[in-house]
């Protein structure tokens, strides 16, 4: 079964940074779970107001250093039942 990426983004940040700071996401989720069994299936792109409302389900976090180390980004497998109510970036 094909598993989906999802990537949560700041949305306090703009459409570009969301973007750049969703690819360090997924890169990051791949260095930290280089066994994964996403296979570069689906991927879903997601903002929100609350990243912290989403860390318990958070399987790697991105923390971008040009700003203050503060958390941009996350992702999670196949926990779509979760962000059904998000906006896509």
């Amino acid at each position: 079964m094909n598993k989906k990426l999802y990537v949560l983004a700041d949305n306090a940040l703009s459409k570009s940074q969301q973007a750049v700071q969703s690819a360090h996401a997924v890169a990051q989720y791949l260095l930290d779970h280089p066994e994964t069994k996403w296979t570069n299936g689906t991927l879903v792109l997601l903002k929100t107001d609350d990243l912290e409302a989403y860390l318990p389900y958070a399987e790697s976090i991105f923390r971008e250093p040009d700003l203050e180390n503060q958390i941009t980004a996350l992702t999670f497998l196949d926990k779509g039942d979760r962000v059904r109510n998000l906006r896509l970036v």
